[in-house]
């Protein structure tokens, strides 16, 4: 079902344990190669091919198109929001779907800089007493929940498709594959250019998608033309096996989601 498709008697009507599903996507740079609102015509296929699925078992929102994307507004294109208001926007977001009584929210995430100040929403919303115990609200990247996929695409392959970089990161063989098989019109494979990331080490390599410490630090000193990882071994083909493997997590972990219950609270579990 389309949140926005709904009158309000028909959204009070409906039942509240419910997932409602959010996708979260971005409007920044994606290399010449590919389009600005990449992250968001990602997520936001995925999500509308969820609800064809399921139907009456989720309550798709619109897509928030713009995310929080400072480290991308060296380059041209990219609209962002500031960490702590796209924050405040998410908790204001779901203050209302949870004053209409939904027990059950997902944050399906596209864009890596959501990450963050999505987990921080999280944490507001519980330090403002929102402690029901049949109240879940959750967020990942569909990255994240796309793990078995990636791995064996990554290792293995699937169907006779492999990757050749080891993980999915940004305008990369994996995103642009994507591009191809869900907007080829909107891509530029005459444009496919990416220069090894001048920052290599084992704390910090955008091209291997590895980041254990923080930087505060724009794209640009990274991948100077917006793109990591080799974007020119990408094909439909392998966006089509990507996109099908993913969506199969995704929606294997929303049926488990559904069927969360209510949480233990301290009184059950008595005295220690």
């Amino acid at each position: 079902m389309h949140y926005g498709h709904l009158s309000w008697p028909e959204v009070k009507e409906i039942d509240k344990s419910t997932t409602v599903l959010l996708p979260l996507g971005s409007c920044e740079q994606h290399g010449p190669h590919m389009p600005v609102l990449t992250d968001t015509l990602i997520v936001t296929a995925l999500a509308e091919q969820l609800e064809r699925e399921l139907g009456d078992e989720v309550l798709l929102l619109p897509t928030l198109w713009m995310g929080q994307s400072e480290h991308h507004l060296p380059f041209a294109g990219t609209v962002t929001v500031n960490p702590e208001l796209y924050t405040r926007w998410l908790v204001r977001t779901l203050e209302s779907l949870i004053k209409h009584g939904f027990r059950k929210i997902f944050l399906l995430n596209g864009h890596g800089g959501n990450q963050v100040p999505g987990n921080q929403a999280l944490v507001e919303l519980f330090s403002r007493g929102y402690e029901r115990r049949d109240l879940w609200i959750g967020m990942a990247s569909y990255w994240q929940i796309g793990q078995p996929t990636i791995q064996r695409l990554g290792s293995t392959g699937i169907d006779g498709i492999r990757f050749e970089s080891p993980m999915l990161t940004h305008a990369d063989e994996w995103e642009y594959s994507l591009a191809l098989h869900l907007f080829p019109e909107l891509c530029h494979p005459d444009k496919v250019k990416a220069i090894p990331a001048t920052l290599k080490t084992d704390y910090y390599d955008v091209d291997r998608s590895i980041h254990v410490i923080a930087l505060s630090t724009p794209f640009t000193a990274f991948i100077p033309t917006g793109a990591a990882n080799r974007p020119e071994l990408a094909t439909a083909d392998k966006g089509k096996v990507l996109f099908e493997g993913v969506r199969q997590d995704v929606r294997r972990f929303l049926g488990e989601f559904a069927s969360w219950k209510e949480h233990r609270s301290l009184e059950d579990m008595g005295s220690f």
